[in-house]
């Protein structure tokens, strides 16, 4: 009897770890994307800035490194938790993956008008 207590406890506390990895991961993606969302919303204002997009391509190679531990870690965990489980990371990666998207392809749209003028200045 003890073993199974102490077996369920485990899997309980390894599921509780899991969880705790994940919210940071995702909130650590979310500051990051607060971040590049308030620096391009300068450049949309003020004009572009290359050494900012320059910056916020390589934190977006960085941050595409944290998303897919992001996306393997709640895969792992849905497929192996329960519906329950499914029912709370299924759309707060979704949420986090329609977030990053958006992000990435206003990062990616922005380096591109930068470097058509940096090629019409040659």
């Amino acid at each position: 009897v003890t073993s199974r207590a102490e077996e369920w406890l485990n899997l309980l506390l390894d599921y509780q770890q899991q969880m705790q990895k994940l919210d940071e991961q995702i909130k650590e993606v979310n500051g990051w994307i607060d971040g590049a969302e308030v620096k391009m919303d300068e450049i949309d204002t003020q004009g572009p800035d290359d050494s900012v997009l320059k910056v916020l391509r390589a934190e977006l190679e960085l941050t595409k490194g944290k998303m897919e531990e992001v996306r393997s870690l709640a895969h792992e965990l849905m497929s192996t938790r329960g519906e329950n489980c499914q029912a709370q990371v299924g759309p707060r990666v979704e949420q986090l993956d329609s977030r990053f998207d958006t992000i990435s392809q206003r990062i990616t749209s922005g380096l591109t008008a930068a470097s058509s003028r940096e090629l019409e200045q040659y």
